[in-house]
């Protein structure tokens, strides 16, 4: 339990009475809840507490959360810790707060809207927290009303302090996903949409990186175009049109400017022809262009290669291609089944015939080493056509900056120098 709950009767000191000196050796020794609960004693307390010198904290919220709704995170040299704040009916602990291993404040209050902003506007005022994660989840103990979502949502897209959010989960059952979508306001840094079954909505916010888990219906051009992500990862049942005009309208400059890369599923096989006629696509060798970029918010670095490169009205370069064809992890060789599919693409990339075949037939060599009473020739090549098949529907496009660009440019004289001497 917190250091600040209830202690037994004991003689006054009269604090505010002491020099400056003293009492910040005395305010030194307090931890988050003991100086929340001295700032709601009075003005001059929560002014003094306002300016002491405290650790930087981040916030969590959780609006819907059962056993706490505001999380403080502390980092000092021991590690951090998390300082829980929780609105209940009662100040005694449950079985489950008691059991867990950060500390906690119990807040006797009724749970709405009004004391979760009042709260919130306090902790702010006191801590100037960064808020770092957003968590919409009732899909546990309690459902939550239209009406009452749209109060919570209401209150964050007012709290101007609050500033941008960097980390937004979003699980709410159908009809309140929906809800959400369509009346939240603030743009968001990540946002992780666990709910795939809601019906495509109206969106009025930016969303600077897209994860969504499984095949979403409401994840539509019309959203990511209103998204404006830089990074988007999902599974989804795209078409070659819908990926044509993305591109198009990627090229000519009126939507996704500031993507940098897009990861997308398709419900059918990507036909390039189709994809990019009229972008004046240039089909990149796999075998001499490699190119890196930073992925997952600039934490794993892979690489690119080969691809078509297509240039926006600005100059501003992307390559669209295969995820499971042409990329790989820093600096690992190309793998054989890679470069089979290379040549097919730019056999038919280069012929006369608008029509890409239909159907593929992929012929699986099968290495040595790989088989044992687990994994059967058969069920081998099995694997290996079910992964190809997925991998020609994952849709991955890169847009570079400058300096890569440039790169590429002196990689390609270097290769094209290699092989004329031989």
């Amino acid at each position: 339990m917190s250091s600040s709950d209830t202690l037994p009767n004991r003689t006054r000191i009269p604090l505010l009475r002491f020099p400056q000196l003293v009492r910040n050796e005395v305010f030194a020794f307090w931890d988050i809840f003991e100086i929340y609960e001295f700032s709601l004693l009075s003005k001059v307390t929560k002014s003094i507490s306002k300016n002491m010198k405290k650790r930087n904290t981040s916030m969590s919220l959780e609006p819907f959360g059962e056993d706490h709704q505001v999380t403080l995170s502390s980092k000092d040299e021991d590690g951090g810790t998390l300082y829980q704040f929780s609105k209940c009916p009662s100040i005694e602990p449950s079985d489950q707060l008691l059991n867990e291993s950060y500390d906690y404040h119990p807040i006797s209050t009724e749970n709405s809207v009004k004391t979760f902003g009042s709260l919130v506007e306090h902790i702010q005022d006191v801590f100037a927290p960064e808020t770092n994660h957003v968590i919409f989840d009732n899909s546990s103990y309690r459902q939550v009303g239209e009406e009452e979502l749209k109060s919570y949502l209401n209150w964050f897209n007012n709290n101007k302090k609050l500033g941008k959010i960097q980390n937004l989960y979003v699980d709410i059952k159908v009809p309140g996903f929906k809800v959400f979508l369509e009346n939240w306001r603030v743009d968001v840094g990540m946002m992780d949409a666990r709910f795939n079954e809601s019906e495509v909505c109206t969106v009025d916010f930016k969303v600077d990186r897209l994860v969504v888990s499984d095949r979403a219906k409401w994840l539509d051009f019309n959203v990511l175009r209103r998204f404006d992500c830089c990074e988007i990862a999902t599974e989804n049942t795209f078409s070659n049109q819908d990926m044509h005009l993305l591109l198009k309208d990627w090229k000519e400059g009126k939507s996704n400017r500031r993507a940098r890369l897009l990861w997308l599923g398709m419900g059918e096989r990507a036909k390039w022809k189709k994809i990019l006629e009229g972008l004046d696509a240039a089909l990149r060798d796999l075998r001499t262009v490699r190119r890196s970029f930073r992925f997952n918010n600039n934490k794993e670095l892979w690489d690119f290669h080969g691809g078509f490169d297509i240039t926006r009205i600005d100059g501003k370069v992307a390559t669209v291609g295969y995820c499971y064809f042409q990329v790989t992890d820093e600096d690992d060789p190309i793998e054989p089944y890679m470069l089979e599919e290379y040549d097919r693409i730019s056999r038919v990339w280069n012929s006369v015939d608008n029509d890409e075949e239909e159907e593929i037939e992929d012929v699986i060599v099968v290495p040595e080493g790989v088989l044992n009473e687990y994994n059967t020739e058969q069920g081998y090549i099995e694997s290996q056509k079910r992964q190809r098949k997925e991998g020609r529907r994952d849709f991955i496009m890169i847009v570079w900056n400058r300096d890569t660009f440039e790169l590429l440019h002196y990689t390609l004289i270097i290769n094209l120098m290699i092989l004329d001497n031989f």
